[in-house]
């Protein structure tokens, strides 16, 4: 009796203290991002369609807004394993990290690989996304220079899968638009099964996140309610499936990654 009533207090008590812990975090002020990017980017249609540069991942029925741009080597159309095994079979092999290969290496397997001043000439909007695939050493510092060199700023928002490739841009930039990382997303989920998704920080300016993440579902509605309440848009994709734009239409976001 003893055990279950020290046990029940236990129980309580955190109960208490996740209760205080969120209404703490409701209590949070929250304002909108001012930037010419989410003010002239989200001036056409709702939800917006948000283009992967790649042809066979653009919707044939509509012109994106914005394009989604896979750097550096896209896990769209590019299957790394394949060319892993073709770099050893052609005894090129520098190691399973795509990025330490050079362009003419990659074109060599996959002709359609280009350099990111080519894609971004070969676009045909006026926004872009530029999702970073890689940590590689002075990324950061390449991605700024590029941005910079082509007078991009106000036309592009920065999103990573890996959290230090936002956060190192962001330091040197915080006035850029950002998007947010995959341990980022998860980390909103885990707290959001425990109804804590209100005291958790987000870096990001705008909410991006696939709608499942290794099989297993990833976004849901309490997220999407949430980071509406801090007033930042919502992006979900890049849609594998027609389960996951019918999930994602049903969250109504702001955007739509085909």
């Amino acid at each position: 009796m003893k055990l279950f009533l020290i046990s029940l207090g236990t129980l309580i008590i955190a109960f208490l203290i996740g209760l205080v812990i969120r209404m703490w975090g409701l209590s949070l002020p929250y304002k909108q991002f001012e930037h010419p990017f989410l003010t002239s980017a989200m001036s056409a249609s709702h939800p917006v369609s948000i283009g992967i540069f790649s042809k066979e991942h653009l919707r044939p029925d509509s012109k994106p807004a914005l394009t989604w741009v896979n750097i550096l080597i896209s896990d769209y159309n590019f299957n790394v394993d394949a060319f892993l095994t073709w770099a050893r079979d052609k005894k090129k092999f520098k190691g399973k990290f795509v990025h330490g290969y050079t362009l003419a290496e990659l074109n060599e397997f996959y002709e359609s690989v280009m350099s990111l001043e080519k894609a971004v000439q070969a676009i045909k909007t006026d926004h872009y996304i530029f999702n970073i695939l890689t940590n590689d050493i002075d990324v950061h510092k390449d991605m700024i220079s590029f941005i910079e060199k082509n007078k991009l700023e106000d036309r592009v928002l920065i999103n990573s899968p890996i959290d230090i490739v936002i956060k190192a841009i962001k330091e040197q930039k915080p006035m850029w638009v950002y998007g947010t990382s995959i341990p980022e997303v998860s980390r909103l989920k885990s707290f959001s099964t425990l109804g804590l998704e209100a005291a958790i920080s987000i870096r990001g300016d705008v909410f991006i996140a696939p709608i499942s993440y290794l099989n297993r579902p990833l976004v849901d509605q309490s997220m999407v309610t949430e980071i509406r309440r801090r007033k930042k848009l919502v992006f979900l994709g890049p849609i594998q499936s027609e389960t996951d734009l019918k999930l994602a239409e049903e969250l109504k976001p702001d955007g739509i990654i085909f």
